[in-house]
């Protein structure tokens, strides 16, 4: 529906103006080749009522258009972050700690605690924890997935 969306604004518009038209010289017509002030006034209100559902018509298409690209800048956000999160998790295999398949990230943090408890790992997977989530799940994942690289090296480092 979309992709045919202009197209049909532009054919709805094209039979609009010439049922406009053609009511006009009808009303020309009936009133002698000339149009009276109340005639002239219908056609007024004719257009402009034509004009305020245009525009009314392209402002729902651009508020669709502001909202695709939100879901695709949600999705890409989405996909940064899972990737990023699969990145941490190799390097905890790594370093000998290996996640469950229905492991959540605070369980991950649990098991990681009772592995190497107070360990500078255990530290930086907290804080990588944290902000994969507010980038995954919060209202700011935008500036959660920035920080989100720099929580990866600092766990890296400490693995």
């Amino acid at each position: 529906m979309q992709m045919h969306f202009g197209a049909g604004l532009a054919q709805g518009w094209a039979a609009l103006a010439a049922g406009t038209v053609a009511a006009w010289r009808a009303l020309a017509a009936a009133g002698g080749g000339h149009a009276s002030g109340a005639q002239r006034a219908l056609g007024l209100g004719i257009w402009l009522l034509a004009g305020g559902l245009a525009a009314g018509l392209l402002g729902l298409r651009r508020r669709r258009t502001r909202a695709a690209r939100a879901q695709a800048n949600e999705r890409q956000t989405v996909r940064q972050a899972q990737r990023l999160y699969r990145r941490f998790q190799r390097c905890l295999r790594r370093a000998g700690i290996a996640r469950a398949p229905a492991q959540t990230g605070d369980e991950l943090l649990l098991a990681l605690a009772a592995a190497r408890p107070g360990s500078a790992l255990l530290a930086a997977a907290r804080e990588f924890i944290a902000t994969y989530q507010a980038a995954r799940f919060g209202p700011a994942a935008t500036e959660a997935l920035r920080r989100l690289p720099g929580h990866l090296q600092r766990v890296r480092r400490a693995a």
